[in-house]
């Protein structure tokens, strides 16, 4: 997140428009994910992948996150994962970022849920 002060009362969004943030989505739902990952044409190219998110079969630590299934390597981490989003605008509700992926299971890409805990932090920081 970056924080950018107000001109004449607006929001930098007003003027160049943004995707928004979804806390509590669906866990289970049609998803897209972005990233400029070095496996795929060394990453100079936006790359994208849609599919189902679903629950991440990594389950240690008490990690709660998603899986999607995606082929996008090093590289694509912090992508940002994309609901609902109206094919007419592109723009949609930021639910998750590319993360992590796991051995035991490839080409899923992990990323963390964005609950109430996230919710929070992110009211926060925004009232800073």
């Amino acid at each position: 997140m970056v924080a950018v002060s107000t001109v004449n009362g607006q929001h930098l969004q007003a003027y160049v428009g943004s995707q928004g943030i979804g806390f509590n989505f669906p866990r289970s739902a049609f998803t897209y994910s972005f990233g400029y990952p070095s496996n795929i044409n060394s990453g100079l190219t936006l790359q994208k992948c849609s599919d189902t998110s679903k629950n991440s079969a990594y389950i240690q630590n008490n990690y709660h996150g998603l899986g999607l299934a995606c082929n996008m390597g090093p590289g694509c981490s912090g992508g940002p994962w994309l609901q609902n989003v109206v094919d007419s605008t592109g723009i949609g509700y930021v639910t998750s970022v590319n993360s992590f992926q796991i051995t035991t299971v490839p080409n899923v890409i992990n990323g963390p849920y964005f609950d109430t805990n996230i919710k929070n932090l992110y009211d926060n920081s925004t009232s800073m």
